[in-house]
């Protein structure tokens, strides 16, 4: 008895750190390409602006500028938390249909903000393009670095969420048979 439930901590702890890892996976992967994606994004920017000259964005331009930044930060989150939950759970799982709900409602309001960009013009659409590519590839790759750096302080520090409050003992006398109740 106390071996299993010695074997359903460490499973438990393993199971933590297994999560941990899946997400360190998926971002390792990643962090190299977005940050290349960034660069490129801000060398794209520089160039534009230097082509048409220093445009500033309008105050209506740039709020639905930032609401589409937080969205798509939002959305590489929850790839991220899909990507972990993925290694636990199948895709009819409470907890990663909620993830993948979230995912959809996001991808609807970054299309209606895009709908919103479109009616712009078109030196406005492209300076919103290149500014959110640099902005949101700058949030993403921030984010995916601290999330990084969250996952491995997890992963060192894994210790489940399951303990024995007591562990079996021997008991002094038998429990059975009871020679005076069965007589």
């Amino acid at each position: 008895l106390n071996s299993i439930a010695d074997n359903y901590v460490a499973q438990n702890r393993e199971r933590d750190i297994q999560v941990a890892s899946s997400g360190l996976a998926f971002i390792s992967e990643e962090l190299p390409h977005l940050k290349e994606t960034l660069q490129e994004a801000e060398n794209k920017l520089n160039a534009y602006r230097e082509r048409a000259g220093s445009l500033d964005i309008p105050l209506e331009s740039k709020g639905a500028l930032e609401s589409l930044t937080s969205i798509e930060t939002q959305i590489t989150l929850l790839k991220t938390e899909e990507a972990g939950l993925a290694e636990l759970y199948t895709p009819e799982h409470p907890s990663y249909k909620a993830v993948l709900d979230k995912l959809a409602v996001l991808e609807r309001a970054k299309s209606k903000i895009n709908q919103q960009i479109a009616g712009l013009p078109n030196t406005q659409q492209e300076v919103i393009r290149l500014t959110r590519d640099v902005e949101t590839n700058q949030a993403t790759y921030v984010q995916l670095l601290a999330k990084q750096q969250e996952l491995n302080i997890m992963k060192a520090s894994a210790q489940g969420n399951v303990r024995v409050v007591d562990h079996a003992f021997t008991p002094e006398k038998p429990i059975a048979p009871r020679k005076a109740v069965i007589t």
